[in-house]
């Protein structure tokens, strides 16, 4: 799918476990989104045009779960002051 820029936009999926287990077709698929945000490696986009694939509510779980346990860059707490890749942008506007 393309999205509103014109940017290929996909869902990331991997199976459970290592990599052989992959060829294991009967593990459960993974999605690397929710699976970053519960360790506390992504930020949620909320700007214009922003799409979920009706997977927000795991996204902002994952995320809130990774703020409460501090992992990631959550290990200084909830009101941890993150720059975020939108604030970045404006900052670094050329």
């Amino acid at each position: 799918r393309v999205d509103q820029s014109g940017r290929i936009v996909g869902r990331v999926q991997v199976r459970r476990g290592t990599f052989l287990s992959a060829l294991n077709y009967s593990l459960p698929l993974r999605d690397v989104s929710v699976f970053l945000g519960g360790r506390g490696l992504v930020t949620l986009y909320t700007g214009g045009g922003a799409e979920y694939d009706n997977r927000e509510g795991k996204l902002r779980s994952a995320i809130s779960s990774a703020q409460r346990w501090r992992r990631g860059m959550w290990t200084e707490g909830k009101n941890t002051r993150i720059m975020t890749p939108a604030e970045y942008k404006r900052k670094h506007k050329k």
